[in-house]
């Protein structure tokens, strides 16, 4: 079997576990983690991955599913410096959360806002892949929320002085692949294309 191969079964057996979630009819939401200027600017394939999650955004908007944006900041990079704002304009029905760590629950009121909201599951998106989007997606894990990760809706930085071991291309495979079979007891945690995701 090769690699290819596997990963078209993993991505089967997600889909599978996704209709059976659906099923379950749990109150989602989106999470769209450190989506700020300048982070894209640093970003691979920033278009596509935008473009992703703008579409589905508005399919959450569509079906009333709660948008949460996380907006990091810290010292040299906050209200008024130069790429702090988000890409794109925030709507008065979308929740804005700002975090000062990684992991987007740490010290901030997020927990509180989604179970006000009454959700259970939250599908996650963003910037950067193996920093914001897996501490935020383990945290919520170990809070007792399912998770989802879109498999082409998040992503890392390009690495420019060859320090980087992988890709950001391979940074975003081997995340999803660990994505599509981490266990947390009593919670799901499962990997799906944005094409293949219902709220």
């Amino acid at each position: 079997m090769n690699a290819r191969t596997a990963d078209f079964q993993r991505i089967e057996l997600v889909l599978t576990k996704v209709d059976s979630i659906s099923a379950m009819g749990t109150r989602a939401a989106l999470i769209i983690i450190d989506l700020q200027v300048g982070y894209m600017a640093e970003a691979a394939g920033t278009g596509d991955v935008v473009q992703t999650i703008q579409a589905l955004r508005a399919k959450a908007k569509a079906t009333g599913v709660p948008v949460v944006f996380i907006q990091h900041e810290e010292s040299g990079f906050g209200p008024g410096d130069l790429g702090w704002e988000i890409a794109f304009p925030v709507s008065v029905d979308e929740t804005v959360v700002r975090k000062r760590s990684a992991d987007s629950f740490l010290d901030t009121d997020l927990e509180e806002r989604l179970h006000a909201l009454g959700v259970k599951s939250i599908v996650v998106t963003g910037y950067s892949t193996e920093y914001c989007v897996d501490s935020t997606a383990r945290s919520a894990l170990s809070l007792g929320f399912d998770v989802v990760i879109v498999a082409d809706g998040h992503m890392t930085s390009v690495s420019t002085d060859g320090s980087s071991a992988l890709t950001a291309d391979q940074v975003v495979r081997h995340h999803n692949n660990i994505f599509g079979t981490i266990t947390y007891a009593g919670r799901s945690c499962t990997v799906v294309p944005a094409s293949e995701l219902t709220f």
